[in-house]
Parts: structure tokens; C-alpha cells; sequence
């Protein structure tokens, strides 16, 4: 995926996410924290939020299967497609009126 369509995806709440994949807000932490889930875009200290695109990415990795080796690699993509997107567009990546 291209940094530009990362724009045009949706953003996802905690609330969102934690309906998506089933886990209550601590667990959900927890995972972030052990380093099995990536951790928030926060682009103010009381909003979090992630990519649509970075939970299906998850969601597809944890219903294959994937060991914590596989798990791991996603999370590093799912940064670096963050970084990338970060360098070509800046702020306008974290704006809320540009989701």
C-alpha cells in the first residue's frame, strides 16, 4: 500500500478495535506492551487510533495462525508504512479531517 492510500483509509477507535478482535481495553494494552499488536497513532494525548487497514492486517495474521516471529514482522511493516507516510506527508497524516 502506498503511503498515499493510507489517507483515504478509515481510522479505527480503541472502542472500534476492541469489538474487531474481541479483547477488552487492558488486554488490548497488554498486547500492545508484549509487542503483539501495534501500538495507537496518537496524534493528541486523548485520541488514539489505528488504520482499518493495519487491524485487518492483524486480524488476517492472528486467524492464520501466525507465531509471534510472523506476528512481529507485521507490526514492523504496519511502523514502517507509518514512517513512510509520516515523511511524504506530515501532519497531514495524523490530521482527523484528512481521514
Amino acid at each position: 500500500m502506498s503511503a498515499e492510500n493510507i489517507l483515504v483509509k478509515r481510522k479505527m477507535s480503541i472502542k472500534d478495535v476492541m469489538e474487531r478482535i474481541g479483547l477488552s481495553r487492558a488486554g488490548l494494552y497488554l498486547r500492545t506492551m508484549k509487542g503483539t499488536f501495534p501500538r495507537p497513532i496518537k496524534p493528541f494525548p486523548k485520541e488514539a487510533f489505528w488504520f482499518v487497514s493495519e487491524i485487518d492486517m492483524m486480524v488476517q495474521a492472528y486467524n492464520s495462525g501466525a507465531d509471534r516471529y510472523l506476528i512481529e514482522k507485521a507490526i514492523e511493516e504496519i511502523y514502517s508504512k507509518r514512517e513512510k507516510a509520516s515523511q511524504e506527508f506530515g501532519d497531514k497524516l495524523l490530521d482527523s479531517s484528512a481521514l
